[in-house]
């Protein structure tokens, strides 16, 4: 009879780890569909986190065009400004300085004899090198130390002058 019990144990035991090997079986399948499920969450959250990258970096490019296209707008601006601005003063230093009018007055013949402009209307052109000639001679950085006060107000006139006559050449149209 031991033996017949000792069948018995062996069987109980048999079937004892057969029970548990299936259900460690079972478990384990369990943990694999759970694994791939958490894999597969994994995997999609990845995804929307490469997904939401892909749109802020299509937002930043986004916003970088609009700031590159106001950029170019603005600098566009500006040189249409330069351009109107250099044709106009272009136009109005080109054309003739016509002060002849105001020449009549003795302070604009005297701001002519100033700077040697024999002609009642001189252009820009010849007032500029006019003055740009006595200029470099009654410098006061350029004189003798004995007369450089004299040189200094000498300049100061000079440069009085050109203002004045620049003023009524623009003054003047």
């Amino acid at each position: 009879m031991s033996s017949h019990m000792e069948l018995q144990e062996d069987k109980n035991k048999k079937g004892t780890a057969t029970r548990v090997a299936r259900r460690l079986e079972n478990r384990l399948k369990e943990l694999r569909r759970k694994g791939k499920a958490a894999a597969a969450e994994q995997e999609e959250e990845q995804e929307e986190r490469q997904r939401q990258e892909r749109q802020w970096q299509e937002e930043q490019q986004r916003q970088e065009q609009q700031w590159r296209e106001q950029q170019r707008q603005e600098e566009e601006r500006q040189r249409e400004e330069e351009e109107q601005t250099k044709s106009y003063m272009k136009g109005k230093w080109d054309e003739k300085c016509n002060v002849r009018d105001e020449v009549e007055s003795n302070n604009l013949k005297n701001h002519l004899a100033d700077l040697n402009l024999a002609t009642k209307s001189p252009t820009m052109e010849n007032l500029n090198r006019a003055f740009r000639t006595l200029a470099m001679k009654t410098h006061p950085d350029k004189c003798p130390d004995e007369e450089k006060k004299k040189c200094g107000d000498k300049f100061k006139q000079l440069n009085n002058s050109k203002a004045t006559l620049q003023g009524a050449c623009f003054n003047s149209r």
